[in-house]
């Protein structure tokens, strides 16, 4: 009967704020933490755009482009998807037959 309903609750949030930063990001043990992190540094970044925007300049084109990467990367995954698809389902007719798509 563990689990989350036994942890007090400061202690359950303490565990998600992690003690070493790139370990949790290499070995995917805890995604929330990794969602919070994120959080933090877009918080200090848009905090600091107001403050010091020169400071912050290079960061923020650096982000701004690889942001225009990543969505094109995800574009291009988008367009290839029902290729995936056919190939998958292609593959469950060939191995199983036809009547598992039938119902």
């Amino acid at each position: 009967m563990g689990g989350i309903a036994a942890e007090r609750f400061p202690l359950f949030f303490l565990e998600l704020i992690p003690n070493n930063i790139f370990s949790v990001m290499t070995t995917n043990s805890s995604i929330v933490s990794v969602v919070i992190i994120g959080a933090f540094f877009a918080a200090s970044i848009r905090f600091m755009r107001n403050i010091k925007p020169d400071a912050i300049k290079a960061c923020d084109e650096f982000l701004q482009s690889a942001q225009v990467a990543v969505n094109s990367v995800l574009t291009n995954v988008i367009k290839l998807m029902p290729y995936g698809i056919s190939a998958l389902v292609a593959n469950t007719i060939l191995s199983q037959g036809m009547e598992i798509i039938s119902i």
